[in-house]
């Protein structure tokens, strides 16, 4: 009897166990995984961090989420079939002022899903910036960004952006005259600000000015019809200011010359991507400047922090300029690469050799001023060895003039 007890419970448990294993499979074959890429149409790469969700339509509590990679690549396990709201929320959004935008998708069975998120760019982007003062057939542009403190990063809402630029413009008498054009915006609470309607792929200089903060400007270009992000930095105005020329290649020519303790380091390349050997960078706005060394590479250091332009020029290249974001706290990294071949000129030689009559003149000048004429050479000439325009004469008198013997030669009667 007990051997007849034994067996059914081994069999019993065998069948549970079966049963079981049935279950778990069935549930695991009805649920698929939902992969993608979630993409900055703005900056033009991956929006790495962002939070990607799924919600249940007939149950929107349920969610499921997963968090973006470096390359901004997702992954959701365990999703059943069925419909679902699918969105990603990241401060980039908050920084364009635009709310999380959901999609609805069907999750089938026993497939994985791949669906690819973006922040809108182009016309779209413009578009929910800009509102009713953006029209299709504009071409202007728009810049988005935010204001952070140079050292701690946090966003400072009484700051305000300024951008300029200079445009022709048609005046009384069909007289054509350059003016400059000037749009100042005050950013939103944390730091995020929007400026609409800026010419497009022309230069456009910025910067952002805040009580008891400075940085630098720098050249800005906003592609037709599209949005450019563009973030300053702003430090202490405490910092050592120290006097110098102007600099005639800085945005502003009458800017001071700051000093700091941030540093940057980079290299410089030319268009086919070899390095600049002895290129000249120079931190504009500042008196700081290096020579790229062999390699391209080249280190600033004693710079102020914040947001500026750092330039590079080298001989037959245009010059490039790029914006740097500058802290103490943390050296600074940039790529500079030249703009194509300037046309040049093969080498020229001038040579000339001073006539008769010019050696004449010469050398009456400086005998009548008792010296040699100022930027020519003293004539090395004796009483034997004299000036052959001169007649027959006789040395009366010799003067040393500039470490040489000028001879002062008379005619005599």
């Amino acid at each position: 009897m007990p051997r007849t007890v034994l067996s059914f419970t081994r069999r019993a448990r065998f069948s549970v166990g079966a049963i079981a294993f049935t279950i778990a499979h069935v549930v695991r074959a009805q649920t698929v995984a939902v992969t993608g890429t979630v993409y900055d149409s703005v900056s033009g790469a991956p929006l790495a961090g962002a939070l990607v969700q799924l919600a249940a339509e007939r149950d929107p509590t349920r969610v499921l989420s997963a968090e973006a990679d470096s390359l901004g690549r997702y992954r959701i396990t365990g999703v059943s079939p069925g419909r679902y709201l699918a969105g990603f929320v990241h401060p980039a959004l908050d920084l364009l002022g635009l709310d999380p935008s959901m999609h609805v998708v069907d999750i089938p069975a026993d497939t994985a899903r791949r669906l690819d998120l973006a922040i809108p760019g182009g016309t779209r982007l413009r578009a929910a910036i800009c509102g009713s003062t953006a029209r299709a057939d504009d071409s202007t542009g728009a810049i988005v960004g935010q204001v952070r403190d140079a050292e701690t990063d946090a966003p400072l809402d009484s700051a305000r952006v300024v951008v300029t630029w200079q445009e022709l413009a048609l005046g009384d008498g069909a007289r054509v005259h350059l003016e400059r054009r000037r749009i100042p915006a005050a950013v939103r609470p944390g730091g995020y600000y929007a400026i609409c309607g800026v010419p497009a792929d022309d230069p456009i200089v910025g910067g952002a000015e805040a009580p008891g903060r400075r940085a630098g400007l720098v050249e800005l270009r906003v592609p037709a019809g599209r949005v450019l992000r563009r973030d300053f930095r702003l430090a202490d105005s405490a910092a050592a200011t120290v006097a110098a020329a102007p600099n005639d290649s800085a945005p502003d020519p009458g800017a001071e010359r700051l000093r700091g303790h941030a540093t940057l380091r980079g290299v410089v390349r030319r268009p086919d991507g070899r390095p600049a050997s002895g290129a000249r960078v120079l931190l504009l706005g500042t008196d700081r400047r290096a020579d790229a060394g062999d390699d391209g590479r080249f280190v600033l250091e004693g710079l102020p922090s914040g947001t500026f332009s750092v330039e590079a020029r080298a001989l037959g290249f245009d010059a490039r300029r790029v914006p740097v974001e500058l802290s103490s706290r943390r050296a600074s990294d940039a790529e500079i690469v030249l703009g194509s071949r300037v046309t040049t000129l093969e080498t020229v030689r001038v040579m000339g050799a001073p006539t008769r009559s010019s050696r004449a003149r010469a050398w009456r000048s400086s005998s009548d001023s008792g010296g040699a004429p100022r930027g020519t050479s003293c004539p090395r000439t004796t009483w034997r060895s004299r000036p052959r325009w001169t007649r027959p004469t006789r040395c009366v008198a010799c003067r040393v003039w500039r470490s040489c013997r000028a001879v002062m030669a008379r005619s005599t009667p």
